[in-house]
C-alpha cells in the first residue's frame, strides 16, 4: 500500500507491504514517520478503521520493467500496469515531442558510430519478439570523445539519461537487479575503467548473454526464485 505523510514541508511518499502497516509499523519509523513501540496501537487501529471506512483504489503492479500480459503489454509505458518501485519509474519521465526529439539528432545520424548505438538501444524491447539473444556493445575511445553524450542520446529515447544510466563502480548483485528490473530495455553502462577487476567485467558480460542470474539459497534452507532478463547492454569506456 502507498502511504503518503507531511513532514519538513513536503509530502513524501513509500510503497510497503501491508504487513508492517498492520504488524510492524515501527519499521515506518526508518521513513521519518514517528512511529514507535508505544503508539503503534494507534497507528495500526487509525489503518485498520481507515481502510474499512475508504474504498481505497488497486493499483495492478508488477515487480519488473518490459513486455506483459503476451506482448500486451509494455511496462513502464502501460496504462494498466504500474512498477513496484516509484524511485524506478522516476528515471522513465516523459519530456517534449517525438518530433522534437527526432529533428534534434537527425544531422547526428550521418555518423556510423552514432548510428549504430542508437539502433542498438531500440532493439531491446525487439528481442523476445524476434526470439533473439540480448548482446551488448561496448564503446572505447579516448576522453571527451563524445561516448557519455552518444549514450545519454541513445537512452534519451525511453527516459531521462541522467537517471537511468549507472557506471560499472557497481557490485555485480547491484548489476543483475538493475538489468531484472529494467528487462526488455536497454541498460546504460559508462566507464568501464572504474571496474574493480577485468573479472567482474567478464562476469558482466556472461550474465548479460545467458539471460539469468546466480542461483542463490534462501535463507530457509530452500533456493531464492533466479533472476531472469533480457536487456541490451550499452557501454563505455576509454580502453579496449
Amino acid at each position: 500500500m502507498e502511504i503518503s505523510f507531511f513532514k519538513n514541508g513536503k509530502w513524501i511518499k513509500k510503497v510497503v507491504p501491508t504487513e508492517i502497516l498492520y504488524n510492524r509499523p515501527t519499521e515506518l519509523s526508518q521513513f521519518g514517520l514517528k512511529i514507535t513501540s508505544t503508539n503503534s496501537k494507534y497507528f495500526k487501529e487509525y489503518i485498520t478503521n481507515f481502510e474499512l471506512e475508504n474504498e481505497i483504489p488497486i493499483i495492478n503492479t508488477v515487480d519488473h520493467l518490459g513486455w506483459r500480459d503476451n506482448y500486451k503489454e509494455f511496462i513502464p509505458y502501460s496504462k494498466t500496469l504500474q512498477l513496484d518501485y516509484p524511485e524506478i519509474l522516476e528515471g522513465y519521465s516523459e519530456s517534449g515531442t517525438l518530433e522534437d526529439w527526432c529533428n534534434s539528432i537527425s544531422k547526428y545520424r550521418g555518423n556510423h558510430i552514432f548510428r549504430f548505438i542508437l539502433s542498438s538501444a531500440f532493439t531491446a524491447p525487439l528481442i523476445p519478439l524476434l526470439n533473439e539473444r540480448p548482446f551488448m556493445v561496448y564503446n572505447f575511445a579516448p576522453s571527451r570523445s563524445g561516448k557519455t553524450a552518444l549514450l545519454n542520446v541513445a537512452i534519451s529515447a525511453f527516459g531521462n539519461p541522467k537517471k537511468l544510466i549507472t557506471t560499472f563502480n557497481s557490485t555485480a548483485v547491484g548489476l543483475e537487479r538493475l538489468l531484472q528490473i529494467n528487462d526488455n530495455l536497454p541498460v546504460a553502462v559508462d566507464e568501464k575503467q572504474i571496474a574493480d577487476t577485468q573479472r567482474s567485467i567478464e562476469k558482466m558480460v556472461f550474465m548479460v548473454s545467458n539471460q539469468e542470474g546466480r542461483v542463490r539459497g534462501n535463507k530457509y534452507g530452500g533456493l531464492a526464485p533466479q533472476t531472469k532478463f533480457s536487456n541490451v547492454v550499452l557501454s563505455t569506456g576509454e580502453e579496449p
